[in-house]
């Protein structure tokens, strides 16, 4: 009777396990489709230069980026760090395939997905950008790593972990010639002066 008791026990833990596995395991789509269109680089390299004229004048000056602005920032910054594949197939580093944020009014979704041991991960977490005192904060609402939801516990507490971390803590610092940076109406909002 014990015996079998344990082994119902070892094998509700089993399978108990393998779901969080496949779970985990399993790649989501971001949230929301995110489309870049054809100019939004062309659109942002304007702005970025007026924002920068209206500086070196001496005015304060405010970049609004849509979304597709952001993502194709991304994109570009992405392509021009990115590194051509290794010919060794035994790399084991995790490679990024997609990074994309969805904005929605004065929240953020981001969603990454990166190929890890032969797998394709996903996560997923939506939340507000701030700045408070001159640092970059990010309030998760939700998360998900691939299908397995993540508690918003669990995303605080590995944020303020992070963030917690010299090295991580000076990353989320402000220029010194930006002042705010958050998102309203579904743009990310940075004020210079």
């Amino acid at each position: 009777m014990v015996l079998r008791l344990l082994l119902y026990i070892a094998s509700l833990a089993i399978v108990a396990g393998g779901v969080l596995v496949a779970l985990t395991l399993h790649r989501t789509e971001a949230r929301a489709t995110v489309r870049v269109g054809p100019t939004p680089l062309g659109q942002l390299q304007t702005k970025l230069k007026q924002a920068q004229s209206e500086r070196t004048s001496g005015k304060h000056s405010i970049l609004s980026l849509d979304e597709n602005e952001l993502n194709a920032l991304i994109s570009s910054k992405m392509l021009a760090s990115a590194t051509p594949a290794s010919p060794d197939t035994n790399d084991q580093k995790a490679k990024v395939r997609d990074f994309r944020v969805k904005l929605l009014n004065d929240r953020a979704d981001v969603y990454l997905s990166w190929n890890f041991r032969g797998q394709q991960m996903s996560f997923d977490i939506e939340g507000k950008l701030q700045t408070v005192n001159g640092y970059i904060e990010f309030d998760p609402t939700s998360g998900s790593l691939g299908a397995l939801p993540l508690p918003r516990s669990l995303l605080e507490a590995a944020l303020k972990q992070a963030t917690d971390s010299p090295e991580i803590h000076e990353k989320v610092r402000l220029p010194p010639n930006l002042t705010d940076l958050r998102v309203a109406d579904s743009h990310v909002i940075a004020t210079y002066k």
